[in-house]
């Protein structure tokens, strides 16, 4: 017993000494890698501006961004070689020296001079360096790098722009040219590399039947109609339009009749009031236009009306004239107009008569006594029996 006991205390004893000496070592080494890596925590190309291609013997502009982290004062430089990284040519470029700390990012921005011969490509190689121990080294990993970029740009004087609007015969403006588009919707020029170009599209394409295509927006994130775009190869604009539907509300009542264009989808709420002024000077006397309902492409009898436009609509809001306050006017003005023409009949008929002109004597004819026949007053005989007449105006036998 005493024995185990004696064996426990020595064993113990052992394995204190074993654990001391692993931390010395494990300390020695872990100060002997700080003291061998590298200054610069990571060193790598995040991105790069360049053009996709340049005309021949031209002078082009590339920018390469790079982002950096050191533990102390570290010295960075970037160059540029012609080719492959794994078979680099010529240096093309190369920076000054730079002391950077902590961390951040550096743009590398150089010229450099297209090849004069026209159809080839150029190809070259970015590398972004670091100091250690008086060697320039780049890291060739995805974890602390990478530190460099291989580039290609194709060398020739013209570029394909296409122009895609999705309907054939419509005008595009490019610059001081214009092309009518082809059954697949679309133009294609071959224009000067390097340069902007005013590019215009139609804000509407009229599709007929009441129905139309309004510009949206091109799909590389640009919104107007007419941009400039900057030809650096062969390229591919394509706009998009969204389907708009006429939406006719006809109605007596100017105010509520409309002809409005709405999107493909489009949710539309049309209120209306029960009773509505006629148009002067009849709604100064009152009347008014009372509401039936809504019939065409909806039928509703609400004076709110909700609907989804899916395509071009008629809809017909319908009134009625409403006469009822003229007719109350016109009833006491005839009762008015009634008694005031019979108190002047009444008033005529008890008026003062008026001296009547004396009436013309009527003169009796003269009648012969002897043969009957009227004879003029002058004449004192008879014109058919020659019997002396009597002297008074009528004339009678016996």
């Amino acid at each position: 017993m005493i024995m185990c006991q004696h064996d426990s205390k020595r064993y113990a004893s052992r394995q204190i000494l074993v654990s001391a000496v692993a931390l010395i070592l494990f300390t020695f080494c872990m100060v002997t890698t700080q003291a061998q890596s590298p200054n610069v925590g990571f060193l790598k190309v995040v991105a790069q501006n360049y053009p996709r291609q340049v005309s021949p013997s031209s002078n082009f502009a590339v920018s390469v961004d790079v982002e950096y982290a050191v533990r102390t004062n570290a010295t960075l430089r970037a160059a540029v070689f012609s080719g492959p990284l794994d078979a680099t040519g010529p240096e093309l470029w190369h920076s000054t020296n730079e002391t950077v700390s902590g961390g951040g990012d550096k743009i590398w921005a150089f010229n450099l001079i297209a090849p004069s011969s026209e159809g080839t490509n150029m190809e070259f190689t970015f590398i972004a360096y670091y100091l250690d121990n008086g060697t320039w080294r780049y890291y060739n990993d995805t974890t602390l790098g990478p530190g460099y970029t291989q580039i290609g740009i194709k060398v020739a004087s013209e570029a394909d722009l296409r122009v895609d609007v999705g309907s054939s015969n419509q005008q595009i403006s490019i610059g001081n040219l214009t092309k009518t588009t082809d059954n697949s919707g679309a133009i294609t020029v071959a224009l000067p590399v390097g340069r902007e170009y005013q590019i215009t599209v139609p804000l509407l394409v009229e599709l007929g039947n009441s129905t139309r295509l309004k510009f949206n927006s091109w799909e590389d994130g640009s919104n107007q109609t007419s941009r400039v775009y900057t030809l650096d190869g062969d390229s591919s604009l394509v706009a998009s339009y969204r389907p708009q539907y006429l939406v006719q509300i006809n109605s007596v009542v100017p105010t509520y009749s409309s002809s409005l264009w709405y999107d493909k989808g489009a949710n539309v709420t049309l209120h209306i009031e029960n009773s509505i002024p006629m148009s002067w000077p009849l709604g100064a006397l009152g009347l008014k236009y009372s509401f039936l309902g809504w019939s065409g492409a909806v039928n509703s009898r609400s004076t709110d009306l909700n609907f989804t436009v899916n395509g071009p609509m008629i809809i017909d809001a319908n009134f009625t004239a409403d006469y009822s306050v003229l007719y109350l006017l016109i009833i006491p003005i005839v009762g008015v107009l009634g008694g005031t023409g019979l108190l002047v009949i009444r008033k005529r008929g008890k008026s003062a008569p008026t001296e009547e002109e004396p009436k013309s004597a009527v003169v009796e004819p003269k009648i012969c006594t002897k043969c009957g026949e009227p004879v003029e007053k002058e004449w004192n005989h008879c014109i058919r029996c020659g019997a002396k007449l009597a002297s008074s105006e009528t004339v009678q036998d016996g």
